[in-house]
């Protein structure tokens, strides 16, 4: 029974050990509750060794030795399972905080495709489209030059809501991202003639100066 005991103790020790340098915890804890049991029971068979027979004390002391063995097994089943415990409470957060990431990540590439897929459909079917801010007074110049040129445009502000055009919505926080990363644009105004990406305001107007947007644009009059 003590032989058991013993290897069974040592197999919790170890265990225990073990999730302890998993967790990053601290040894402190470990010997805190080894030093507890001892002296717990230590004091308890001093005192009782003092006050009893000899062949009363050598039945004491068996018998709690016994207790310190069982006060020390208890202590590292309290320790095992709070080990235990934390180990399986950080794997489920780790893993948990792991899906909401990629479950954020996966929005994210989905807005992104629904942007671009709207860039390119406006693209396609507008000869002079711009992405801009109602606040932004660039955007405020553009739109008056392209009212200039006399021809249709199609304005889409990022400021007012999620922009839509022929039944494609793309978040505007989105749009403004694949600007940035596809055409390298990261301002507003954001202006496209005949599906190229010409820049903003100042390189629409040194188009215009330079005769590139009649060019561009297959006509004279701009």
């Amino acid at each position: 029974m003590f032989l058991f005991l013993f290897f069974l103790l040592v197999f919790l020790a170890l265990f225990s050990l073990l999730l302890e340098t998993k967790l990053s915890l601290s040894l402190s804890k470990l010997s805190s509750l080894f030093s507890l049991s001892l002296c717990s029971s230590l004091s308890f068979l001093s005192l009782f060794a003092l006050l009893s027979p000899f062949s009363l004390s050598l039945s004491l002391l068996s018998l709690f030795s016994l207790s310190s063995l069982f006060s020390l097994f208890f202590s590292l089943s309290l320790f095992s399972l709070s080990s235990l415990f934390s180990l399986f409470s950080s794997s489920f957060l780790s893993h948990f905080l792991a899906f909401g990431d990629s479950s954020g990540s996966s929005r994210r590439a989905d807005s992104k495709v629904a942007a671009r897929q709207l860039l390119d459909t406006v693209k396609t079917k507008e000869e002079v489209a711009a992405f801009i801010t109602t606040t932004c007074p660039f955007c405020v110049r553009a739109v008056n030059l392209f009212d200039q040129l006399g021809r249709p445009y199609a304005l889409f502000p990022l400021n007012k809501g999620n922009p839509v055009y022929e039944g494609l919505e793309a978040d505007a926080s989105a749009i403004r991202a694949v600007l940035a990363e596809d055409y390298q644009h990261r301002t507003v105004p954001a202006i496209f003639i005949k599906g190229n990406m010409i820049g903003g305001y100042s390189d629409l107007a040194e188009a215009k100066g330079s005769g590139r947007l009649a060019e561009m644009l297959g006509d004279d009059s701009a």
